[in-house]
């Protein structure tokens, strides 16, 4: 009787041991990846124009009154693709943002190798003087609000 319960158990907990319960937190914002920033800022003059390339994220645009265009970039959670393995690790991720400074203007990148990793987007906020130009701004996934606050008095 002893052996067969016994057995019993063995069994039971060799087949419960087996069942593997995954948990998807998808509303939770610190599941996944590490966050990474970005901050730059760079002196403007009126007439300068700057352009912003971002395959994913949000992308906010301000103006305001110094004569300086502040560059903040935060990475920020994205779902993870379906049937893809993803390794978590402590350690976070740079942030590389290209910057490109020129007489005509400024050019802001996503580097091409975040741009790539579907599990990474990153969310701007640019705080621009009102006497600049935008080029270009442009995004793959993700919002831009319109219109922009306060570029124009």
């Amino acid at each position: 009787m002893k052996k067969e319960l016994f057995l019993a158990g063995f069994v039971s907990l060799f087949f419960l041991s087996g069942c593997v319960i995954v948990v998807d937190r998808p509303y939770e914002k610190e599941y996944g990846m590490p966050r990474a920033s970005f901050q730059k800022t760079l002196d403007m003059k009126p007439g300068e124009t700057i352009s912003l390339e971002n395959a994913r994220g949000d992308i906010e645009v301000e103006g305001w009154d110094e004569e300086k265009v502040k560059i903040v970039a935060e990475e920020r959670e994205e779902g993870f693709p379906r049937r893809r393995l993803h390794v978590a690790s402590w350690k976070p991720f740079d942030l590389k943002v290209d910057v490109e400074s020129s007489p005509a203007g400024i050019q802001v990148r996503t580097h091409p190798d975040i741009q790539k990793d579907e599990s990474r987007s990153v969310h701007y906020v640019l705080l621009v003087p009102r006497s600049v130009h935008l080029r270009s701004i442009r995004n793959g996934r993700g919002d831009i609000p319109r219109p922009f606050r306060m570029l124009r008095r």
